[in-house]
């Protein structure tokens, strides 16, 4: 029974590690717009598209700040937009939020998961960082912040 407990804690944890490395991956790529900015001039959109690059960068800010930060109402800045395509940009916003969110909580889960690990009785070694007082602050901190899952019972 400690085996299958032991085999199911870690297939949770490794699908939870990946669940928070390929969000963490998307929101960083949502999140952080002068990435693209520097990706103008790197691939020189200027001269490919003929729009100068304060525009490009106009047109990037508004569509994100609708698509990230439900700012309304839509726009592509310089850039015409049909119906289809506002509908798909919305439909984005969804998968955006999705992700965000997924990975706020698969932080907060792992945080949780890993203070308990640490917690645990079980761990052999671990007794000589319950004594120490950074580990006692960072413990009491987390708990208050994260309010940490239980994996076990403990006497």
């Amino acid at each position: 029974m400690k085996k299958v407990l032991k085999t199911t804690n870690t297939i949770i944890y490794s699908l939870l590690f990946v669940l928070l490395l390929v969000s963490f991956a998307i929101g960083f790529v949502l999140l952080c717009w002068p990435l693209y900015y520097l990706m103008i001039d790197l691939f020189n959109i200027t001269n490919l598209t003929g729009v100068s690059k304060a525009d490009l960068i106009l047109s990037f800010n508004e569509l994100m700040s609708c698509l990230v930060f439900y700012k309304e109402p839509f726009s592509e800045g310089v850039f015409a937009f049909s119906e289809s395509g506002m509908n798909h940009f919305l439909d984005c916003r969804i998968l955006f939020t999705l992700d965000l969110v997924v990975f706020a909580i698969s932080l907060k889960v792992s945080i949780s998961l890993t203070i308990s690990i640490i917690d645990s009785p079980l761990i052999c070694g671990m007794r000589y960082f319950k004594s120490s007082s950074k580990y006692s602050l960072f413990s009491g901190l987390s708990r208050f912040v994260f309010s940490p899952i239980k994996l076990s019972n403990s006497s």
